[in-house]
């Protein structure tokens, strides 16, 4: 039991009394006698000198390896990109390869100095495209003399390789940054969602990075839940302890660590098109009591969990509109165009094709206004944000074209109408203006004659 639950434990509390008490008075009831695994692969590392070494989390994962790791690596370190490059420098791994099972996902990079002050560095968690990449450039590498165990059994081969080989870490840090502080001692720094676009049935991986900002004293389990945007249909989640997939379960975390997670959900088939974000909070295992979480740069928190993260469902690309424009507004938005039809004699449908053309930092309004075009005056009008309100613009993704339906309600009177549509800031009413023309709208206009529409856009 005690091996699914240190991983490089000991590794992360220093030297000293803090090593005494993580490792004799949390596991005191619960010691492992060192067998052969752990005498093999502590004596190898611990015997290493000037010397870089890839170790999967597996191999370090039981206590009694953890404990026999303090006497050459008394410290762990967050492995993250900036730091492993200054490590690397072009000197060559030892890459510490299981002769069986896949090839695992979360790894430690030791970092020998001798005489005890090595330092273990914590790697993210690798994807499962990363960890393929990671298999395909240690595939036929010749081993050194292999690490065996008790009874001659072969544990890993050892393989030298060069320093471009631990690349696939370089590109793991995410690229969103956050700051929720849950319970006051575990922070979220940032998140990553690979792929953004997917259909239904692909998995899709949320990349993790918490960070340990004061004593965390119990194990607590982490929940994520994928919902749809404009219905709120969950449609996956993942429950697991916090660490479990890097081995290194969050009591053994010491101040200032960083650990990086990768959790896939596979879409289910019937998955509807359309955006989804990810709800993500911590909860103590035995009371199953969500911890309160503080933010300090989120908008969309509650008390006990936050939403990060977007995934767009799509089977199909969107169709060109049926009137096409290209109407490029302040903020990264425009216009490309819109589709119009009569959903019923008494009502218009007008679904506008919007684009990012580069980060939204404004979170705005459309308004779409059916406008008489002697007087001026307004006959009727949809004014929301995009996608009746469930999906605003500061969350475009660049490059991303939205389609935004709106119903207006037509006169009584057949005749000549002129459609006008833009966005404003909701906070303050303030129009976002034209690049290219000048003006604030793009109109429409429309003539509805004997039951039939005719329309022509203009962008002034």
């Amino acid at each position: 039991m005690a091996a699914t639950l240190a991983a490089v434990a000991v590794v992360v509390v220093g030297g000293g009394a803090v090593a005494a008490r993580n490792y004799f008075y949390v596991w005191a009831s619960r010691y492992d006698r060192p067998d052969g695994h752990s005498r093999a692969i502590s004596g190898y590392l611990n015997g290493q000198s000037e010397r870089l070494v890839l170790c999967p989390n597996r191999f370090c994962a039981d206590v009694a390896t953890a404990f026999l790791l303090q006497r050459g690596y008394p410290r762990l370190r967050s492995g993250d990109p900036d730091t492993l490059r200054s490590r690397l420098g072009g000197r060559v791994i030892t890459f510490l390869r299981p002769v069986s099972g896949e090839m695992p996902s979360a790894w430690t990079l030791f970092d020998s100095t001798g005489a005890g002050r090595g330092t273990a560095y914590l790697l993210p968690q690798l994807t499962d495209e990363e960890t393929s990449r990671l298999e395909m450039s240690v595939q036929g590498r010749p081993a050194e003399p292999t690490i065996r165990g008790d009874g001659d059994e072969t544990i890993a081969d050892v393989v030298a390789l060069e320093a471009d080989a631990a690349s696939v870490w370089l590109d793991t840090a995410p690229v969103q940054t956050v700051n929720a502080v849950f319970d006051g001692a575990i922070r979220l720094t940032g998140y990553d969602v690979q792929p953004e676009v997917v259909r239904r049935s692909q998995p899709v991986t949320l990349r993790l990075a918490w960070q340990a900002v004061g004593p965390i004293d119990d194990d607590y389990d982490m929940f994520v839940h994928l919902f749809h945007l404009g219905s709120g249909q969950r449609v996956g989640q993942i429950n697991q302890s916090l660490g479990s997939g890097i081995l290194l379960h969050s009591h053994r975390w010491p101040i200032g660590l960083q650990a990086v997670e990768s959790h896939t959900l596979n879409l289910p088939s019937d998955a509807p098109e359309g955006v989804y974000r990810f709800e993500v909070g911590l909860y103590q295992r035995a009371s199953l009591v969500r911890l309160p979480v503080a933010r300090s740069d989120l908008s969309s928190a509650s008390a006990d969990s936050l939403v990060v993260g977007k995934l767009l469902v799509q089977e199909t690309s969107p169709s060109p509109p049926a009137l096409a424009l290209v109407a490029p507004f302040e903020d990264s938005i425009q216009l490309l165009g819109l589709d119009i039809q009569l959903a019923d004699p008494a009502r218009l449908s007008v679904t506008l094709h919007w684009q990012a053309t580069g980060e939204i930092a404004g979170d705005y309004t459309v308004f779409t206004h059916l406008v008489d075009p002697l007087t001026g005056g307004i006959l009727a009008q949809q004014d929301n944000r995009p996608q009746h309100g469930t999906y605003p613009t500061w969350l475009w993704s660049p490059g991303e074209i939205v389609l935004d339906r709106y119903d207006l309600r037509l006169p009584d009177d057949e005749g000549q109408y002129i459609l006008r549509i833009g966005l404003y800031d909701g906070a303050n009413g303030q129009r976002l203006g034209l690049k290219n023309a000048g003006g604030d709208a793009v109109t429409v206009s429309l003539g509805l004659v004997g039951g039939r529409l005719r329309f022509d856009g203009d962008v002034p």
